[in-house]
């Protein structure tokens, strides 16, 4: 009785696998597979729609805020304001972000050499409402004139077009310590 149970159940799952299987299967692709697929087109996962966008940041203004020196020859920046420019790639967020002003309050820690972390808050007015959030980083020495930054940006829009949102962002800032060139930086990123 035992064997009969065990070959009509090996039996069912054989006849249930080949009415499964077809010549042309598809596999199902992640949203993360199909944002791969197609950069820069929007994604959706029920109500959730995932916008990326890539651009620049120009660096418009800088108040130092106040300078503290602190020990091991480290100087500590509290409330370093700087405000900059937006500049995005053509798709689905241009209208959106493209020449928005985005305002930043920093507080840094830096060594001699200009390297250190860098953490504060951001906000932009987008879409008839505000985009606020998070941003932090470290500043590094590149050459003996470059420095270089890795940021990450997280912001929730509040108000207009843009309420509810999430904003997430890296960007790899540039800056010269001869003034070579004014600051910039790459960003990449997505709001959904």
């Amino acid at each position: 009785m035992q064997t009969l149970k065990s070959l009509f159940i090996l039996l069912a799952f054989i006849g249930l696998l080949f009415i499964g299987c077809s010549e042309k299967s598809s596999p199902v692709a992640s949203p993360a597979d199909q944002a791969v697929n197609s950069p820069g087109e929007s994604m959706s996962l029920g109500k959730i729609t995932v916008k990326n966008f890539t651009g620049r940041e120009d660096l418009v203004d800088y108040l130092p805020g106040d300078t503290v020196a602190a020990k091991d020859n480290r100087v500590v920046g509290k409330g370093v304001w700087f405000e900059s420019s937006w500049t995005i790639d053509d798709g689905p967020l241009y209208e959106l972000l493209n020449g928005a002003v985005v305002d930043y309050t920093f507080n840094a820690s830096f060594n001699i050499s200009g390297e250190g972390p860098m953490q504060g808050k951001f906000t932009m007015a987008v879409g008839g409402g505000t985009l606020e959030g998070t941003v932090e980083g470290k500043m590094f020495s590149v050459t003996e004139d470059l420095m270089q930054g890795t940021f990450k940006y997280v912001g929730q829009g509040k108000g207009g077009s843009i309420d509810g949102m999430k904003l997430f962002c890296t960007e790899t800032y540039y800056e010269s310590k001869s003034y070579g060139f004014w600051p910039y930086g790459d960003l990449v990123g997505f709001i959904k």
